[in-house]
This record gives structure tokens, C-alpha cells and sequence, in this order.
């Protein structure tokens, strides 16, 4: 099995520590911002569902498709907007995706019925898609392989942040404001919130650099340092291209692996509110504080992983423990209809365990790809797995208006989560026959 920590630089590592702590706190907190609103911006509508539904006569299906066209959207763009990030920059890239979604995350509260939420959701995806993959790259070009684990428990955990944050903070607007100069809750909900993403954006133009070298808020001495060791962690071998990407079996193992992930993510993420509803709990303020619950474990959760995966090296052992604990959780989640504390306790072990399992997926592109077939290799990797989100939801809809009940739906998902602890040892595998 690969280990994902290559040697520190002889003699370097205090000062270099010093220098990543320095880079962290300039980058990070904007970067952790910027992830967790697009999250909360993604999956809004599963706040604003029951009344939204009630209002333009959405159906359980209706909902469903329209929460996973988003994904369409994201994923024919997805791969073109990642080839597009090495020609025009990730600053240009996160500021221009974040002012597009923004603006058309506050026109979705004046959506008329099933056919304009369609076109908005679409349109949403469409102009995200790129973030991500945006983000994970410009990690990689400031920290090297033995932070990945850390830094990006601390990336992928930031949507649950935004998420205990934003559960209540969308609750409280449905609830407060509904009726407020003639628009409903859930309007008043999207206008607020997609604000954020339009004021983070502008604050990319100004405040991203594009790599090390470029920053002047470091010394000469420190770009140097810090370009140094990156080029010393990099995987060996010669330059790669894009495309070689497309040719990589590590690469499509991983994608596989991460649409496992994202469909039981989702799976929760979309119908969370409608879940805590049906183990008893009818006030849309409480269903908003209790959805924060699930999330704030997995925050715990994922940078616990984070740290411990840094100091062994390994990845993958926490992704398959994770995918396990994770689809005990799923086949749990059903049972808890009128049992609020079961489903409480269900619904925090499998989002904690599903999204450090995620977390920790997402170290490995870094450390088993290098160069433009990195970037290729993320495309690819997000393109597959937020398929995952397109059907997740659109399934979960279609069996529960089928079976009337979340059982069935739930059972398959937990058996899709299980692929996970096939696919991305095999995926260690590959990339171990490569170096090879």
C-alpha cells in the first residue's frame, strides 16, 4: 500500500512548518469560506423543501430530479472548466464561479413551478461546476503531500461548518421572515444566501495569487523555500499532459470510489430535513438545528482523520473503515420513523463516517498524480462522482414515492457505499504498479 508522506527536507522541517502555518492562515480561512457557502448554496433546497413544494406543487419526484439536475449541469461542464483553470487562473476561475452561482442561487426564489426549477437548478450546476476541482488544485500548489490529510479534513469539512451554521441560520429566515413584504420563507432564504458567494468572489479577485512564487506576503527567502519543497514532494517521474489522465486506471478507480461516496452523501444531505420530520419533529426551527447536529460530528470527524492519516501516512484504511461505518448508518437511518434519538444517532455515524471517508479519498489524487495529468485526474475524479448526486437524489425520490417509506432506498445505498472499500484499495493498487 502507498504511503502518502514523502521525506521532509533534511534540516528544514521547523522552519518549513512555520512558513505552511504562515501560508495557512493567509489562505485557509477564505479557502474553508468559500467551500462551505458553495455547499450550503448546493443544497439549500433541502431546507426549503416541504414549504417550497407546498407553494408551486412539487412532488416527491419533482423535487427529487430537480435536487440532481444540478448535477448535469456540473458535470458537462466539468471537465472543460478544469482544462480551462492552467489558461486563465484559479483567481479568475473562483471569483468568476462564485459571483455567477450567487447571482443565480437569489433568482431561484422567483421560480414559478417544476419547469424554471429545472432551468436554475441546471444553470447552477453549470456555473460551479470548476469550483472544486479549482480548489483542490490550488491546495496542492501550496501544501505538499504529508499535509494533504489535515488541509483537506479541514477543506471538505468546512460545507459542515457552513452547514451547522447555515441549518439554523435557514430555518430561522423560513420561519421569521416568511410573509415579510409579500415573499415566503424559502424566497427570502435563497436572496440571503446567495449574496455571500457574490461578495466571496470579488474578494478572490483581490486577495488569490496563483502560486508560492507569485505571493508577496511571503519573503524571497520563504517562496523560495516553499517552491523548494514542493517540487521535492512531487511524484517522481517525466512531465505528464491532461490527458494522460484519461489513460490512468488509478484515475477511474478513484472517480468510481468518490461516486460511491457522493451518492450516499447525498442521499442524506438532500432529504435530511424530511428524515428528522418523520421521527417526530414538525417545527422547521428545530428540524434547522437538529440538521447541524450530523454535521458538526463529521467536522470532528474528518480533521480527526485528517491529523492521524498525516502521522501514518495512510489514506486508504481510513477511507474503507469509513465507507463501513458509514453504510451501518445508511441501513440504520429507516428504522428511526417516530424515533427521534435513533435517528439522531443514525443519521451522525453515517454522515461522519461517509464524509472522512471523502475526505480522506481526496488526499490521494495529489499524491498519485502530478503535474496537468493532476488537474485531468480531478476532472475526471469529480465528473463520475457527482453523477453520484444526480441519481442519489432522483432514486431516493422515485423509491420512496414507490415504497411510501425510506427503506428500501436507504438498503441500496448502503450496498453502494460498500463498493467504496473495493474500488479505492485498487486504486492504491494501480498507483503502486505505476511507480513501479
Amino acid at each position: 500500500m502507498l504511503r502518502s508522506e514523502p521525506p521532509m527536507p533534511e534540516g528544514a522541517g521547523s522552519e518549513l512548518d512555520q512558513i505552511y502555518r504562515k501560508v495557512a492562515w493567509r489562505l485557509l480561512p477564505f479557502l474553508l469560506a468559500a467551500y462551505g457557502i458553495a455547499y450550503l448554496d448546493r443544497i439549500n433546497i433541502s431546507f426549503a423543501q416541504v414549504e417550497m413544494s407546498r407553494d408551486l406543487g412539487f412532488s416527491n419526484s419533482v423535487y427529487g430530479f430537480g435536487a440532481g439536475i444540478f448535477f448535469i449541469g456540473y458535470m458537462l461542464f466539468e471537465i472543460p472548466c478544469n482544462y480551462l483553470i492552467g489558461r486563465v487562473g484559479v483567481r479568475r476561475m473562483v471569483g468568476g464561479i462564485m459571483v455567477a452561482w450567487g447571482l443565480l442561487c437569489c433568482v431561484m426564489a422567483f421560480m414559478q413551478g417544476p419547469p424554471s426549477f429545472y432551468v436554475l437548478r441546471f444553470l447552477l450546476g453549470v456555473a460551479e461546476a470548476g469550483f472544486a476541482p479549482a480548489m483542490i488544485l490550488y491546495v496542492s500548489r501550496w501544501f505538499p503531500a504529508r499535509y494533504q490529510g489535515r488541509v483537506m479534513g479541514l477543506l471538505l469539512s468546512s460545507p459542515f461548518v457552513a452547514a451547522v451554521v447555515g441549518g439554523p441560520v435557514s430555518g430561522l429566515i423560513m420561519k421569521h421572515m416568511d410573509g415579510l413584504v409579500g415573499f415566503q420563507g424559502w424566497q427570502w432564504m435563497f436572496l440571503i444566501e446567495g449574496v455571500a458567494p457574490v461578495v466571496l468572489g470579488l474578494i478572490a479577485f483581490a486577495l488569490l495569487v496563483e502560486s508560492p512564487a507569485a505571493a508577496t506576503w511571503l519573503s524571497a527567502e520563504e517562496r523560495a523555500a516553499v517552491t523548494a519543497d514542493r517540487a521535492g514532494g512531487a511524484p517522481e517521474g517525466r512531465e505528464t499532459r491532461f490527458v494522460e489522465a484519461f489513460r490512468n486506471p488509478t484515475v477511474y478507480y478513484l472517480a468510481l470510489a468518490y461516486f460511491c461516496l457522493a451518492f450516499a452523501g447525498y442521499a442524506v444531505t438532500f432529504w435530511m430535513p424530511t428524515l428528522i420530520r418523520s421521527a417526530g419533529v414538525s417545527d422547521i426551527g428545530t428540524i434547522g438545528y437538529l440538521s447541524a447536529l450530523p454535521s458538526l460530528v463529521a467536522v470532528i470527524s474528518m480533521n480527526l482523520c485528517g491529523l492521524l492519516s498525516d502521522r501514518t501516512g495512510h489514506r486508504v484504511r481510513y477511507v474503507v473503515v469509513g465507507a463501513l461505518l458509514s453504510a451501518a448508518g445508511l441501513v440504520l437511518i429507516p428504522m428511526a420513523t417516530g424515533n427521534l434519538w435513533l435517528a439522531m444517532i443514525a443519521l451522525c455515524v453515517g454522515k461522519a463516517a461517509m464524509n472522512s471517508a471523502n475526505a480522506m479519498l481526496w488526499a490521494l489524487p495529489n499524491t498519485y498524480l502530478r503535474g496537468p495529468e493532476a488537474a485531468g485526474g480531478v476532472a475526471i475524479i469529480v465528473t463520475v462522482g457527482v453523477f453520484g448526486g444526480f441519481l442519489s437524489p432522483i432514486l431516493i425520490g422515485a423509491l420512496r414515492d414507490l415504497t411510501g417509506a425510506f427503506e428500501v432506498a436507504f438498503v441500496v445505498t448502503a450496498g453502494i457505499t460498500l463498493l467504496a472499500c473495493v474500488l479505492t484499495p485498487l486504486a492504491a493498487k494501480a498507483a503502486a504498479a505505476r511507480v513501479v
